[in-house]
């Protein structure tokens, strides 16, 4: 009954906005001029943070409560969040598992590797696709990290991401609060000790590896013509002012800054010459003289991953890329507006064409683990 109890109560436990705003505010440094800051978290900061994430260690139930604080003391100290936070090392929420397959680091490279398993389902794949979406946690600085997939078992629904991380550094404090080492090397200041680490050095630190929704059952379409007789495509009969959510294309090269509206089509009725699964070409005729063609896709349905573009390719094999591309939202719906600069006199010489990736899952969940490094130049 007592363990009833204390289960119940812990987890009514939570940070308070007010800790952790006194967390964030003990970091800020103002910026006068061009430096570079290495913060160090005060004794007293230090000893509430570590209170806060000895509670979770204390009591388990407690972890999914303190992100809030994790991230305060992470944007601190690396090394004191990553000292704090424990070792586990799969896993799983709504019948996906993620899970710590090795780890070692060996001169100045960490490698490790990582599976994602489908236990209830069909929603991974060869095609998985982690969308940038993960976040890779180190207790110190280092010169680059990436994760790749690079292996699938169909038989068991599991994908191995390889994890590589290369140069690392620590810092030797000062005292104070902060220590700032400006770059013109002002008299009075302290800079921090830079000093490089060695596998043995690190052996034992732990990084978190964190995901927050990836991609799968993707189809590419490579280079598709798309049989539209341009010789038949007329001015618009109706526009409309939408705001952008992207924008791209060589008129970007000016340097001008990315508007904040464009003129587009008015969405019709789905052309049936285009046969891209999950995305629709809505649109096509000229506005002020320039070409627009405009697709669609429905996030509900199908995710149009983003990487897909339109060309138009002459007769003689000259290939015409869009000046600008606008993408904008209407609910759900996502329209992708390519424009052209071809007269309309010329545009029966064209053929379109593209080429398109599109994905049927996009899965949301929050996977982390945390995991310890060993020795691998014992």
């Amino acid at each position: 009954m007592f363990k009833k109890r204390y289960q119940h109560m812990s987890r009514q436990v939570t940070p308070e906005d007010a800790l952790v705003q006194k967390v964030l505010d003990t970091a800020h440094v103002q910026e006068k001029r061009k430096f570079r800051t290495i913060r160090r978290y005060t004794r007293p900061a230090a000893a509430i943070l570590a209170a806060c994430m000895g509670i979770t260690i204390a009591m388990p139930a407690l972890a999914d409560n303190v992100e809030p604080v994790y991230q305060a003391i992470y944007q601190i100290s690396p090394s004191a969040a990553q000292f704090f936070m424990p070792v586990h090392m799969s896993d799983e929420e709504n019948g996906i598992r993620m899970e710590v397959e090795s780890a070692y680091v060996h001169g100045n490279t960490i490698e490790a590797y990582i599976t994602m398993q489908d236990l209830t389902g069909d929603r991974i794949d060869e095609t998985i696709d982690l969308n940038d979406s993960y976040d890779i946690n180190l207790p110190f600085d280092c010169m680059s990290a990436t994760c790749d997939m690079v292996d699938y078992n169909k038989e068991t629904k599991t994908a191995r991401f390889y994890i590589l991380i290369q140069g690392w550094e620590t810092s030797d404090w000062n005292e104070g609060d902060f220590t700032v080492s400006y770059e013109n090397g002002s008299a009075g200041e302290q800079p921090a000790l830079v000093t490089s680490l060695s596998a043995k050095d690190i052996a034992g630190d732990k990084i978190t590896f964190t995901l927050n929704n990836f991609l799968s059952h993707k189809k590419e379409y490579n280079d598709i013509s798309i049989p539209i007789d341009l010789s038949t495509v007329t001015d618009a009969a109706q526009t409309q002012k939408v705001e952008l959510n992207g924008w791209s294309g060589s008129g970007d090269t000016t340097g001008k800054p990315m508007p904040d509206t464009m003129t587009a089509l008015v969405p019709g009725t789905p052309r049936s010459e285009f046969s891209v699964d999950g995305v629709d070409l809505t649109g096509i005729a000229y506005i002020d003289g320039e070409l627009h063609v405009q697709i669609a896709s429905n996030s509900e349905e199908k995710i149009f991953d983003g990487e897909g573009y339109l060309m138009l390719v002459k007769k003689d094999g000259t290939v015409v890329e869009s000046i600008h591309d606008g993408m904008f939202y209407d609910g759900d719906i996502r329209y992708d507006e390519a424009i052209f600069d071809v007269p309309k006199d010329e545009i029966s010489d064209y053929t379109l064409t593209g080429t398109f990736v599109t994905c049927g899952m996009n899965i949301e969940g929050n996977w982390r683990v945390t995991f310890p490094l060993e020795n691998g130049d014992k």
